[in-house]
């Protein structure tokens, strides 16, 4: 086989296979086409119920975006939100101590559980102890001892 048929079986094959591989994205939209419509319908019903309204999509629109950073659809979105009450510094500090308050609260109450745990934890480890020097006092007693 000489270099050149050989060139031409591979543009050949290259062909063939990105023809291949064309049809099978294009199945797979066709597929996924209803899906997509049907997403689109609901997006296009919430951009109209907005106040205002914003701007609606058509297929073709969505079909020529290929890249996630064309699809702009926060961009209308966009609000101030420092003027809002809950923005400002007092607000976020009274937030913050209220909500530390509330986990101190929690704090407290579990707290209370471990102050009695370790409390009682000493008792019944000496208690252990001692019931286990009781019984190898007569059968070890060197390691009762150590006990």
């Amino acid at each position: 086989m000489s270099f050149w048929s050989l060139q031409c079986s591979v543009i050949t094959i290259d062909t063939l296979s990105g023809y291949k591989l064309h049809k099978h994205i294009g199945k797979a939209l066709q597929v996924q086409s209803s899906a997509i419509k049907t997403a689109l319908e609901h997006y296009n019903v919430a951009a109209r119920a907005l106040s205002p309204p914003h701007r609606t999509l058509t297929l073709e629109e969505v079909v020529e975006y290929t890249f996630l950073s064309d699809f702009q659809l926060l961009q209308d979105t966009h609000e101030d939100i420092s003027q809002c009450p809950w923005a400002s510094p007092t607000a976020c500090l009274v937030l913050d101590t209220y909500f530390k308050m509330c986990r101190a609260q929690e704090e407290i109450i579990r707290l209370n559980i471990e102050i009695h745990h370790f409390v009682t934890y000493p008792q019944d480890e000496d208690r252990y102890l001692c019931t286990c020097e009781e019984k190898l006092h007569t059968s070890h007693p060197t390691l009762a001892y150590q006990i």
